[in-house]
Parts: structure tokens; sequence; C-alpha cells
């Protein structure tokens, strides 16, 4: 009996003990403390009476008393009050008769500060009906007011040197990338269904279409006494569209290791489709020359102008 008593006094203290702690809580609350409580963080053990209340950080949640944070913030209010009002200045510009009919649609500028994958991209729109010319026009950053001009393309661009460049046009639908480096054939040019060839030896950003006809439809389509060699149909079945065969193996037939180097580059392509329905493309890719990035990362305003200087379309971000 007397073990049993003692036990029943234990838990009376334990109670007891668990009355005061919720007494305690609920007088803070009543108080107003918790109302005034800096709760920035997560408690580590309970908030004062009960306990030192440390605390730690939220995750992703800036410290406003961080002397670091409190100048990043207020850096990067600064540089969006800069957008802000240059879009209001942006707005109070002249504008083009073109706008609406031609607009930017994106901006990228790559994974790292380069001008090597810095591009933007603009179109006309379909509801146009008006065929309309950019050269001349121009891309200005409305923050830094740095610009640059759109010069003159080659509809059909020529590995010999012999490409005719002349005012590039866009119809309605067509696309226009827009890159901030040098051409890597030196000349903007219209795509077309052979333009897949040229990315082989060369990098371009976005990445070219390959639209050119496999290698052993090619020979099927041509008149040409390959088309009856059985082991040289096998051998351009394994080949890849828009790839150039530097070396074609021994063992081909002279005329089909011929059909390879000549008719199966850009240029051979080029002579064998250029009449046909389709062969230009609808996209251009125009290049502006620069050795260095033209626009900022982050919080930038890209105003395309017409040759005019007056305002087609602008793009933030």
């Amino acid at each position: 009996m007397a073990e049993g008593e003692g036990g029943g006094g234990g838990m009376s203290d334990a109670v007891f003990i668990v009355l005061i702690i919720i007494f305690l809580m609920v007088s803070w609350f009543l108080s107003g403390a918790a109302k005034n409580a800096d709760v920035k963080g997560i408690f580590l053990s309970p908030p004062p009476p009960l306990g030192v209340g440390e605390t730690i950080g939220l995750p992703g949640v800036a410290d406003p008393y961080d002397t670091g944070n409190r100048e990043e913030t207020a850096a990067i209010t600064d540089e969006i009050g800069v957008v802000k009002r240059e879009l209001q200045n942006v707005s109070g510009m002249p504008v083009s008769s073109y706008a609406g009919k031609i607009e930017i649609v994106s901006q990228w500028n790559g994974p790292q500060s380069s001008p090597v994958d810095e591009y933007v991209l603009i179109r006309a729109k379909q509801s146009n009906t008006e065929r309309i010319t950019i050269s001349d026009w121009s891309l200005m950053s409305a923050v830094n007011k740095r610009t640059a001009y759109i010069k003159e393309g080659a509809e059909v661009y020529e590995p010999s040197g012999s490409s005719d460049t002349g005012p590039i046009i866009l119809s309605p639908g067509d696309e226009a990338v827009i890159a901030t480096k040098r051409s890597p054939i030196g000349i903007s040019f219209r795509l077309n269904t052979c333009s897949g060839y040229l990315d082989q030896f060369q990098d371009y950003v976005p990445q070219l279409p390959h639209h050119c006809a496999y290698p052993d439809t090619e020979v099927r389509t041509s008149a040409t006494s390959v088309m009856n060699d059985n082991a040289c149909i096998s051998f351009l079945e394994t080949m890849n569209v828009c790839r150039m065969e530097t070396s074609p193996p021994p063992n081909l037939s002279e005329q089909c290791r011929s059909f390879i180097t000549s008719r199966l580059t850009y240029q051979g392509c080029v002579g064998a489709h250029r009449a046909d329905a389709g062969f230009k493309e609808r996209e251009w890719r125009i290049y502006l020359g620069y050795s260095e990035e033209l626009w900022r990362d982050k919080r930038e305003v890209i105003v395309l102008l017409d040759s005019s200087g007056k305002v087609v379309d602008s793009f933030s971000y």
C-alpha cells in the first residue's frame, strides 16, 4: 500500500507541473507578449519565460538586419526602379507604323556572360498583309542606351563567296534570330532546307534545323547509276542527315564515293534543291558582329526601333 501511495504522489506532481506550464503559456499569450515577439525564425527552444527562445532563420528568407542583404535588396530595388522609369520613357517615344506587325518574342543570354549565346528573337505576325524590310532597324537597351543596327543579308548563302546580299525582308509568319556575335560564315542569311550541313563544323545558337533529304533518298531521286549500286545504298542508309562524309570507305565504288563527296554537302544540296518549292525557310539568322554582350542578364528593357528611330516593340525581363 505504501508503494502504491508513493506512485500516486509522483503522478500528482507531474500533473501539477504540466498545469503550471500551461498556465504560464496562457498568461504569456494573454499579456500580448506573443503578438510582439520576434518570430522571424523557428524556435529551437520555448520562448521566455519557459526557455531562452533561440531561433534558426527560415531558409530562403533574408534577414532584414543583415547589412549585406540590405545592400543587395537596395541595389535590386534601384535597378527595378530604373527599368520602370525606362519603360515609361519608351511608352512616351514616337510609335512606328510597324508596331503590332513585328514583335520581340524572346531574349536569351545563355549560361555565361558571353556574346556567343546571346540573341533576340523577333517575328512578323501572321496577320500582316505586307512584307516588311527590317534592314537599318536597330535594337537598343533602354537601360544603358547601347544600340546595334541590323544590316543586309543573303537570301541564299553560297559557300563559294558569291552570295548576293540585300535588304532583309520578313513576310508574314517569318522569324529572325538576331545574334550578338559575329556570323560563323561572315554574313547574315535566310535558312534553307540544306542549312543543316553548316553546323557540322561550326556552332550555331540556337542549333540549325536539319531538314535535308536523307542520303539514300537523295540517291534514289537523282538520275545516276549509283541508284542501282546496292552496296552504296546500304552505306547511305547508315549516314546521318545533313552530315558530310569526308572519307567514304575505300571499298565503295568510285561512282558512289564521288556522289557522297559532291552531292551530300551543303553546296551539292543547294545545287540540287534550289528550285524546289519550300527550299527557302521562314527563318533568318542575323548577326550584329559584336565581341561582347549587348544586353544585361537581368532587369533589362530591349527596344526594337524602325529606320526612323520609332518604337516597333519592346521587351523587358
